[in-house]
This record gives C-alpha cells, structure tokens and sequence, in this order.
C-alpha cells in the first residue's frame, strides 16, 4: 500500500511540474489572460482530481471494509474452536 500511494505520489507531483513547465507556451497558443491560466491549474484540476479520486476512495474503502470484516469473521471462528 505505501508503494502504491508513494507511486500516487509521484505521478501528482509529475502532473504538476509538467503542467507549470507548459504554462507560457499554452498561454501564447491559447490567448489565455492570467485568470484564464489560473483556472486551467486550480478549479479545472481539482475538478478532475475530485471526479477521479471519488472512484479511487470508493474502491479503496470497499476493499477495506471486506478486509476487516474477514478479520472479524476470522477472529470469530478462532474464538469459536
């Protein structure tokens, strides 16, 4: 799990350094004004890590929550013999 988020991580930080690395170049192509830069790298990023992380969390607490509750069903058989 820590290799997976250390991964996550990783490819946060890649998206972000890519993304300011790109900014003057799409500026000039794209006519954007300062705010229109600003939007591109704060709400529509957000906008996208929310829309994808939701499915992540929601796999991830599904897993979970079968996970402790095969625990629990283990620790009942155990107590149980």
């Amino acid at each position: 799990m820590l290799a997976d988020l250390t991964v996550g991580y990783s490819l946060n930080i890649a998206d972000r350094f890519s993304i300011s690395t790109l900014i003057e170049p799409t500026r000039e192509e794209l006519h954007l004004s300062d705010s229109g830069i600003a939007f591109l790298t704060g709400v529509a990023l957000a906008v996208f890590y929310v829309t994808v992380g939701i499915p992540i969390a929601d796999g991830f607490w599904a897993a979970w929550h079968l996970w402790t509750s095969g625990a629990t069903i283990r620790e009942d058989v155990a107590r149980a013999s």
